[in-house]
């Protein structure tokens, strides 16, 4: 399955991997630093969206940072965030390519 991932010009953002998870989310991006392609993230996985091992992130915010390296044709955007899961930190990097 492919999950897909989608930013609005505005910088609402929304996550869907229905097709392995089940996870949805929602929230928004902002720029931070154009010079670096620098932007603020923050998203929260929908209430009793994902399912399996990851049922523990339902309803977790996860909020950072995201960069966007345009000398990759296509343009690949990578997140670092972090949330709280059932009282534990938890860091996640993840690359996704535009298409």
């Amino acid at each position: 399955g492919t999950d897909t991932l989608s930013i609005t010009t505005a910088g609402a953002l929304t996550y869907d991997d229905t097709n392995v998870s089940g996870c949805t989310a929602t929230g928004t991006v902002a720029l931070i630093d154009a010079r670096y392609n620098l932007y603020a993230i923050e998203y929260t996985y929908a209430m009793a969206s994902c399912g399996g091992t990851l049922t523990a992130r339902n309803g977790v915010q996860f909020t950072g940072l995201a960069t966007i390296d345009r000398t990759q044709s296509p343009n690949l955007m990578v997140f670092a965030l972090h949330g709280t899961v059932q009282g534990d930190p938890v860091v996640l990097l993840l690359p996704y390519q535009a298409t």
